[in-house]
């Protein structure tokens, strides 16, 4: 649990992760102010906590540095969750310039604000699986890096800058959660369970890319819990994976999915969804989580997908 009182700066907080970690925050009795600019994240996702005293929003755009310094002045944050970012993959290679403006420079901008401010006491920057190098073993938090895309490459830079920051205010606690594909009710991009879902609901022909490569799905409140857990930890490790352990290929929803509706699937592959770079596998080793932040996934694959079927017509 974080403290009571505890002044909680969200950035994205109207995006897929923030709107289910802001109500999370208010219910541990926390004061949050959404940093947000409306382009990913929607309003509608933050209208039914509006009348709460302890929420506020602060619209601004992490590019603007003088904007975002006065939001964090203004706010003096106890603690900050970094989550405002470009972070679907085909957006950021069709847009690189817009990406690292937002999700580099962003990250400069807002922690420029935390140094001036100088009252901040924890710092949690949003971080991705993608930035590991690709191996068909989990991958420990230790592993080699690299960037595939532009929006692995922003990450990697986005968690230098951070480390960066670590040094030049060592008053101030910096950990960074490296999501892995992040899946559940309101989300924002069309990944592959989304696309699949909103697919079958509309009754059009399942075309997907390649249908044997593993991802490690992480179910959204689990999310939640795990940036709760970093809010408060008091260990001394910077970096955490925020994974299951376990990889599902698409075959591998399908299949699960038709289990669940009791009637078969037919899939079509599409070459035009195939990407030129797709690693294998992207599983989390979550030795780390569980030992050290004291902290694991507890929603399993087809309980997440049964809650998201449930808000589809074809629950």
């Amino acid at each position: 649990m974080i403290a009571p009182g505890t002044r909680v700066l969200v950035t994205g907080g109207a995006g897929f992760v923030g709107s289910h970690l802001v109500p999370r925050l208010l219910d541990e009795g926390c004061s949050v102010v959404v940093l947000e600019n409306f382009v990913g994240g929607q309003r509608t996702h933050l209208d039914r906590y509006r009348g709460n005293a302890a929420l506020s929003i602060a619209e601004c755009d992490l590019r603007d540095r003088e904007a975002t310094i006065g939001v964090v002045m203004g706010v003096m944050p106890d603690l900050v969750v970094h989550l405002a970012a470009h972070h679907f993959i085909p957006f950021c290679v069709a847009n690189p310039a817009e990406a690292l403006r937002v999700n580099v420079l962003g990250t400069q901008h807002l922690l420029d604000g935390v140094a001036k401010a100088n009252n901040c006491q924890r710092f949690i920057l949003a971080s991705t699986a993608d930035v590991y190098a690709p191996s068909e073993r989990p991958h420990a938090e230790s592993d080699p890096l690299t960037s595939g895309n532009v929006y692995s490459a922003s990450k990697r830079l986005s968690e230098e800058l951070v480390a960066f920051a670590a040094k030049q205010c060592p008053s101030i606690r910096f950990l960074v959660a490296r999501f892995f594909n992040v899946y559940g009710p309101g989300v924002t991009n069309p990944h592959l369970i989304p696309e699949i879902l909103g697919t079958l609901a509309a009754g059009r022909d399942l075309r997907l890319g390649n249908l044997e490569t593993r991802r490690d799905y992480v179910y959204v409140a689990d999310v939640v819990d795990a940036l709760i857990r970093l809010g408060r930890y008091a260990g001394s490790r910077p970096v955490f994976n925020v994974g299951t352990g376990q990889g599902w290929s698409a075959r591998d929803i399908v299949q699960r999915l038709e289990r669940i509706l009791e009637r078969q699937v037919t899939i079509t592959v599409d070459p035009a969804k195939l990407r030129p770079v797709d690693r294998p596998s992207l599983v989390a080793d979550v030795t780390l989580s569980i030992v050290d932040l004291q902290w694991r996934a507890r929603i399993p694959i087809e309980e997440g997908l049964r809650t998201m079927l449930a808000m589809t017509s074809l629950s």
